[in-house]
């Protein structure tokens, strides 16, 4: 992107579309932001994901939820127009930045994990144990490749485990998945720890801590 966009829509719920919405739109830019639940932040708490809807909209961003897009055409002026599903009115944009994740790039030749026998999931991640062991003793897989907890600090932390070759065996101490940190910004910094609130119920109510769920189904 040599120029800042005049209008632009960004595809996608997760954190990286909504911190560019935020960017896009602070830098002055006409900011829509497009994706398919009801919500932005999917597996994050229920209350930042309503209030970071609520946080885009009041600052100006056009909000989309439940929303797929069908087709994007190049007009004669160099603008964007995107179509949706679901009779949703189509927009004219001059960028659109598509930010719905990423597939592991692991069916490069060169890499021949399949011809060792390395074992992909159905999306082409690298199966890994708890102890990021992949179905081949000798190799061991971390980061985003696994398709787990996809944030850099995780796989730096994940990395760092295996920086010094003695301490290889210390991988046995678990990496907890559930004890996160992590931080973006929209209208404000928004920042979280740990596993979601929502989480956190389901586990303790399984082990018979908590009561069963309110009959509306939220968790509060």
């Amino acid at each position: 992107m040599k120029s800042q966009p005049k209008r632009v829509l960004v595809i996608g719920g997760g954190y990286i579309a909504v911190e560019f919405a935020g960017i896009f739109q602070g830098f002055g830019s006409e900011t829509t932001i497009a994706y398919r639940a009801d919500l932005p932040l999917r597996g994050f708490d229920l209350e930042v994901r309503e209030t970071v809807a609520t946080n885009l909209a009041s600052r100006g961003t056009t909000v989309m939820p439940n929303t797929n897009p069908k087709e994007i055409k190049k007009n004669d002026d160099g603008s964007l127009t995107v179509s949706f599903d679901d009779d949703v009115d189509d927009i004219t944009v001059d960028e659109v930045m598509w930010a719905t994740g990423r597939v592991p790039n692991t069916d490069r030749p060169d890499l021949g994990l399949k011809e060792v026998g390395v074992e992909l999931d159905k999306k082409g991640a690298v199966v890994v144990d708890d102890f990021s062991q992949t179905t081949v003793p000798s190799i061991y897989a971390v980061g985003d490749v696994t398709n787990r907890m996809n944030l850099t600090p995780v796989a730096l932390m994940e990395g760092m485990a295996f920086k010094v070759p003695p301490r290889i065996s210390q991988i046995q101490r678990l990496f907890d998945h559930t004890i996160l940190t992590f931080f973006w910004q929209n209208s404000k910094g928004h920042r979280g720890f740990g596993q979601t609130h929502q989480a956190g119920l389901r586990k303790h109510r399984e082990r018979g801590f908590l009561p069963t769920p309110r009959r509306d189904g939220r968790d509060d």
